[in-house]
């Protein structure tokens, strides 16, 4: 479909959260290995869609850290309403101030932008300023 349109601006893997659901302790989850592969291998064979997304919401802040590394181009954001996967994982963190998303980069060894939905970059934070300690 994506060779033959402008169908898809980015891709984003989540995980199957088992938790809330009648599959909880019958089926195992995936591991951060298993994500982490599956990411590496969508970047290759989706390599016309721009962007490749790590989900730091489902997988935590390290994995998403490391999928800079196999792929993601975009660490994600602060979800506004998400109900699918907050319905069936307890776990799930739907948000973080911009200051721990770009923390979370930087540390990372990348560097952070603010993009649109056709991830062209719009703005680049202040990270010395942003992550300076605070002034009381």
């Amino acid at each position: 479909l994506e060779r033959y349109g402008n169908g898809f601006s980015g891709f984003a893997l989540w995980t199957m959260q088992l938790e809330n659901t009648r599959l909880a302790g019958r089926l195992p989850g995936a591991t951060a290995h298993e994500y982490l592969q599956t990411l590496a291998i969508a970047r290759i064979a989706l390599d016309n869609v721009a962007g490749h997304q790590a989900s730091w919401p489902t997988m935590g802040f390290k994995v998403a850290q490391t999928a800079l590394y196999y792929g993601a181009n975009d660490f994600g954001s602060t979800m506004l309403e998400e109900n699918v996967v907050s319905a069936a994982s307890g776990n799930v963190r739907r948000s973080a101030t911009v200051r721990e998303i770009v923390r979370q980069i930087v540390e990372a060894g990348f560097r952070p932008a603010e993009r649109n939905v056709f991830y062209e970059i719009v703005a680049e934070p202040d990270v010395e300023a942003l992550l300076a300690p605070p002034v009381a």
